[in-house]
């Protein structure tokens, strides 16, 4: 056998171990002594219980990473591979040239690259069978089934996409590893078990797949719309890798297919998809599929049915729905009750559908491609007429709320929440039950960070692109910029708090600057001032004039600033809308007497809980923030979880911390803890963080002087125009400088600026566009080289 089989065996055993003993009392079970019984002396015994200790939480994370990772991160890393210059397109017709050319490096020996893949293949199939082999050491196999479905949906081929010319996301190498994870990794469990446990049952790692049926009632005509679909759908994939496997000259692309022809025969075999291998052409499946949609669109669901029963049509309906063009949610659906599972169902399906498109998005901006239109067109305007209509159904709220969620709609959710707020408060009921549930769910989803993006009217390209990372990434998506004028009547109208589009200064310089003048009038040499001078960046700019002349802002860079100007004006109204002391609100339930919190929460991206820098604000609650980014930001993954992270260091007392930028090689960051840094300089505007403190002090910093993004970077600057610029290093060539005493942070940050450690966005580089820093973004000219 291969060394990998004993390997894995091993790391699976101690991953069981550890996380059935390594608990934090693992002293007081006898089991984990024995373990350690004449197995050395005592001291070591002593350092290995301690250093094992608490690491149950470790193995919890993992599998939930890997968990994610399988679902999640690997269909859509192999679809970006896709636009790749390493990925495997199938040409079925060569020229003759071509054919000998391939066939020359057809001889014996692996391709590189293809090695490379198929250690990848496997190395994922050791991980699928490792998490699921894990779930059901824990006797949970509705974890395990719910996996292999989530990974089915998101791996399942779209009539949209190129097959066979792009290999299948899905792969039958891994969902062999996950139906069927017992080979090679359950050998220990039995009689070489030291615990002397039979952790897994014999009829636990035969095979999952019926499985994923399990719990169903005896209404067999759902069941067999699932197996039927199931098993179109598998074929289907299956023809494309042997059309793959057949066609191409390539041996790269044939030995990579071969491995899943093989894999899926097996399956075959094993009687999960049939007893025979069947030729599906896509059109066939996908009428099929359509067929079946139909059938559960029409079918009459209002005797009630057991959960088992419409989770399995909710899998099907939406594993239907992908195989097909993308279409709209069902206003009809929400106004049934019947079948208001459906509209979530159909919003899911889309959401997915955007997930997908990510990368061909992002391959067509500036392009001017008509591609699928982005989800603000998927929910039309009689989901938003529902939000604001009193007097709506609360369940028909309740669903159209979580939808929007689905599709990171963040103003379709902002708008339904307060309408079901409005309806739980002219309500009778008592506290508890269905008004406990609605109150639950809000308070659930006003956690979800809301993200105001800023981005021009024309520029639909970028923000389709920016929906697709918010669906990913559960973000609620939300236009940034709002209204400069701040009149109180004002409240009433969408853009007050945010929903407007980017002052556009693109053009003819004299035009750029009559629009601008036109739509601000007068007060726009006091909001965005009309001169600066390059200069002022010589130390971090090597680029930058040596003279000390005035320039002419662009009309573009005014339009920038001004829109990042309407952004805070529009933050700062929805903080002093949000008075929420967070430490006085432990239970969700307590909202339930303050309705009004739960309107202001969606309103906010996350609370900063970092200590508080100055003492005077020791006692000071988490204070809540609100993300800015721009539309051409390509967020990290796990950007949530890292928002969180830097948010949990980041003081209570500050004003603002930047998430996208670039750092000149003279502008050291200083150590402050362990994900946030205070920054002496920084470029770029892509994503920030700003409290209602640092929207204040921005705006009563007034005007704007230069590129708006210089501006804020000169500002962390001059926090350090003392004795502590030359102790860190300001101007000189260092990456990181060591950490100041607080109290003297606290004297020189007049304007409490902190970035985080790993930028959690970046822009993205314009088609076409040169590279330097300053010409990255075609939208903005730069003053300063003119």
């Amino acid at each position: 056998e291969h060394p990998i089989v004993e390997g894995m065996g091993l790391i699976f055993r101690a991953m069981v171990i550890i996380d059935t003993y390594c608990s934090t009392d693992i002293y007081s079970d006898s089991a984990w002594t024995r373990l350690f019984r004449n197995q050395g002396e005592t001291a070591i015994q002593d350092r290995a219980s301690i250093g094992l200790k608490g690491r149950k939480r470790l193995i919890h994370d993992l599998i939930q990473s890997l968990d994610g990772e399988i679902a999640d991160g690997w269909p859509l890393y192999d679809r970006a591979d896709r636009f790749g210059p390493s990925a495997l397109q199938l040409v079925e017709r060569l020229n003759e040239e071509q054919s000998e050319d391939l066939s020359k490096s057809s001889t014996g020996v692996l391709d590189a690259k293809i090695q490379g893949r198929l250690s990848t293949l496997l190395e994922r199939a050791v991980i699928a069978k490792m998490v699921v082999g894990f779930y059901l050491s824990r006797d949970d196999p509705n974890h395990a089934v719910e996996l292999i479905w989530r990974y089915i949906l998101s791996t399942i081929p779209a009539q949209s996409e190129e097959h066979p010319k792009h290999p299948p996301a899905m792969s039958f190498v891994i969902l062999e590893s996950l139906i069927m994870p017992q080979s090679n990794i359950a050998w220990w469990l039995s009689s070489s078990n030291p615990l002397g446990q039979e952790i897994v049952s014999p009829k636990d790692i035969v095979s999952l797949w019926d499985s994923l049926f399990l719990g169903v009632e005896t209404r067999e005509i759902p069941v067999q719309w699932t197996r039927d679909v199931l098993a179109s759908s598998l074929h289907r994939v299956a023809s494309q890798w042997r059309m793959r496997n057949n066609l191409s000259s390539d041996r790269r692309i044939r030995d990579l297919a071969a491995v899943e022809v093989a894999a899926f025969r097996r399956l075959v075999d094993a009687g999960v998809v049939g007893n025979e291998v069947k030729d599906v052409a896509v059109e066939k499946a996908n009428v099929a599929a359509e067929e079946i949609c139909q059938k559960i669109e029409e079918f009459d669901w209002a005797m009630p049915c057991g959960r088992s029963t419409t989770m399995l049509v909710e899998r099907t309906y939406q594993l239907c729905l992908l195989q097909q063009e993308p279409r709209s949610p069902f206003f009809s659906f929400l106004k049934d009750e019947c079948k208001r599972f459906l509209f979530i169902t159909q919003c899911r399906s889309a959401a997915e559908a955007e997930i997908r498109q990510i990368e061909i998005y992002r391959h067509d901006i500036g392009r001017g491609n008509t591609v699928f239109a982005p989800f603000k067109y998927i929910l039309s305007p009689e989901f938003h007429d529902i939000a604001v209509r009193n007097g709506m159904e609360i369940d028909v709220l309740q669903n159209l709320l979580r939808g929007a969620a689905i599709l990171a709609d963040g103003t379709v959710m902002r708008l339904a929440s307060e309408a079901l707020v409005n309806s739980v408060e002219s309500s009778n009921e008592k506290p508890g039950g269905p008004l406990s549930q609605i109150m639950s769910l809000l308070g659930e989803l006003s956690c979800i960070p809301m993200v105001r993006i800023i981005t021009l009217e024309g520029r639909s390209d970028r923000m389709r692109a920016f929906y697709s990372q918010g669906i990913q990434h559960e973000l609620a998506v939300v236009h940034a910029v709002a209204a400069l004028e701040d009149h109180d009547d004002n409240q009433s109208t969408d853009c007050y708090f945010f929903g407007g589009y980017a002052f556009d200064g693109r053009g003819k310089w004299l035009d750029g600057m009559k629009k601008l003048s036109e739509k601000v009038g007068v007060v726009l040499d006091s909001l965005v001032g009309p001169r600066w001078r390059p200069n002022d960046l010589k130390i971090f700019d090597t680029t930058a004039p040596n003279d000390e002349r005035l320039v002419l802002m662009s009309p573009t860079e005014r339009a920038c600033a001004l829109s990042h100007i309407a952004s805070w004006k529009g933050a700062l109204r929805s903080f002093q809308l949000t008075k929420v002391n967070r430490g006085k609100l432990p239970s969700i339930h307590r909202h339930i007497r303050r309705p009004d919190v739960l309107k202001r929460l969606f309103h906010l991206s996350g609370f900063a809980e970092g200590a508080a820098m100055h003492a005077s604000n020791k006692s000071m609650s988490p204070a809540p923030v609100i993300v800015i980014l721009e539309d051409d930001a390509i967020l990290v993954d796990r950007f949530t979880i890292l928002l969180q992270e830097v948010l949990s260091d980041l003081p209570r007392d500050f004003h603002f911390c930047s998430l996208g930028y670039s750092r000149p090689k003279t502008a050291p960051i200083v150590s402050f803890r362990e994900h946030v840094g205070i920054p002496t300089n920084l470029f770029y505007l892509t994503g920030y963080i700003i409290s209602e403190a640092g929207a204040e002090y921005l705006l009563n910093s007034l005007p704007v002087v230069g590129p708006v993004d210089s501006w804020i970077g000169l500002k962390m600057t001059s926090n350090f125009d003392n004795v502590f610029g030359n102790v860190v290093g300001v101007g000189q060539t260092k990456a990181r400088a060591e950490p100041l005493a607080t109290k003297d942070l606290c004297t020189i940050l007049k304007f409490r600026a902190f970035c985080a450690m790993q930028p959690l966005c970046e822009q993205r580089v314009a088609s076409g566009s040169k590279k330097s820093w300053r010409e990255r973004d075609k939208d903005v000219e730069y003053s300063g080289n003119l």
